[in-house]
């Protein structure tokens, strides 16, 4: 007999008699369908990962019933953060396309007439979100009852001494009492 790999055929395999207990006399069964190693390392959970990977990829349910309830939620969040992702791309997306248009611009060559050449161009502006924020951005540096409004709810937010940091850029000295 050499040394090569076994390969076994279970299709003529009996039962094995149930053994008797000497203390109460019935028979035992033992049950390694649910059987986990005592001390399992790190080649075993690799291993145990891939497969439940390998089956949750092919729609496959999960040998231990602890993973076939975490691979169903799994299952639900994915397709919630996909959903998600998905509605966010094309949303920020839309948002953040710059905008484009034609424009006609001069080539600085006169035609017999004397007129200037024109020919049309393609321009490329803003994005939706940047114009929205340049709105209000203007709008803000526009009227400084707005700005100083909003630079000191900002300092404050921020935890910055404004009032302090004022005065010394000012040179105010605070007389001692």
């Amino acid at each position: 007999m050499g040394n090569g790999p076994v390969t076994l055929d279970f299709s003529k395999a009996q039962p094995i008699a149930p053994i008797a207990s000497p203390s109460t006399s019935s028979a035992v069964t033992l049950d390694f369908s649910k059987a986990e190693p005592i001390n399992p390392d790190r080649q075993y959970a690799l291993d145990r990962t891939l497969m439940n990977m390998t089956r949750a990829m092919s729609g496959q349910k999960m040998d231990n019933p602890q993973d076939q309830a975490i691979a169903e939620k799994a299952k639900e969040e994915g397709f919630k953060s996909a959903a998600l992702t998905a509605g966010l791309g094309f949303g920020a997306g839309a948002l953040a396309a710059p905008a484009a248009g034609a424009a006609t611009v001069g080539t600085g060559i006169l035609d017999a007439g004397g007129s200037e050449v024109m020919k049309d161009i393609a321009t490329q502006g803003p994005s939706l979100a940047r114009a929205g924020m340049n709105l209000v951005i203007n709008a803000i540096k526009a009227h400084p009852i707005i700005s100083t409004y909003v630079a000191t709810h900002l300092a404050n937010e921020l935890g910055i001494p404004l009032p302090k940091i004022l005065k010394a850029v000012a040179g105010i000295r605070e007389v001692a009492p």
